[in-house]
């Protein structure tokens, strides 16, 4: 039987290769970013299109931390979900993200009471969110949450950290299934009734 040097001379090397990797020592690695995707989502977590904003960190004065605002999509038959959540990182540090929780479920109306005898919650998508600051130094976080259920298109809500929890402040006075503030002109008239 004739033998082909190259196949020889390839499996001698990887034969080498193989020993050496063996006989070497492990090293172990403590890179605390290891991954190539989102690196501050675990798995099990869907934000798809989350926007990051800082804000000031309400439990440490003067420092500030990155806050990804999102749609929570954790339904499985549609995009998006009945709840926001949101998760932040220290400025200094984006490894270090931590889930500070469910920050608006709209499940209830103006009165508390559920929407429907299944008490299901509306599907919020991609919330917008800012802030306001008053004469006082005191300050207001305004979440959009983008609800597209009929009659709470316009839905507003506030709060007074960014992490929540945000509540409706512009349920229409007449219908407690219903916001206010679907079109522009109707925004502008609630917005006043959203402050104190």
């Amino acid at each position: 039987m004739k033998t082909n040097p190259l196949s020889t001379f390839v499996a001698a090397a990887c034969c080498a290769l193989l020993a050496f990797s063996c006989a070497s020592k492990q090293e172990t690695v403590t890179n605390k970013l290891t991954t190539p995707g989102n690196p501050y989502l675990p798995l099990w977590e869907h934000i798809p299109d989350g926007e990051p904003y800082v804000f000031e960190d309400p439990d440490n004065p003067g420092k500030q931390r990155v806050y990804i605002y999102g749609s929570h999509d954790d339904l499985i038959t549609m995009y998006c979900g009945r709840d926001q959540v949101v998760w932040s990182a220290p400025v200094e540090d984006l490894t270090q993200w931590r889930y500070d929780g469910t920050i608006l479920v709209v499940d209830k109306n103006a009165k508390g009471e559920p929407f429907d005898s299944a008490q299901t919650a509306d599907v919020l998508f991609a919330p917008d969110v800012t802030m306001t600051t008053d004469s006082t130094g005191k300050k207001t976080y305004w979440l959009f949450p983008n609800d597209q259920t009929g009659y709470r298109n316009g839905l507003i809500a506030k709060s007074d950290r960014p992490d929540g929890p945000f509540e409706v402040c512009n349920w229409n006075a007449e219908d407690p299934n219903k916001v206010d503030g679907g079109t522009l002109t109707l925004l502008k008239s609630t917005l006043p009734r959203c402050v104190p």
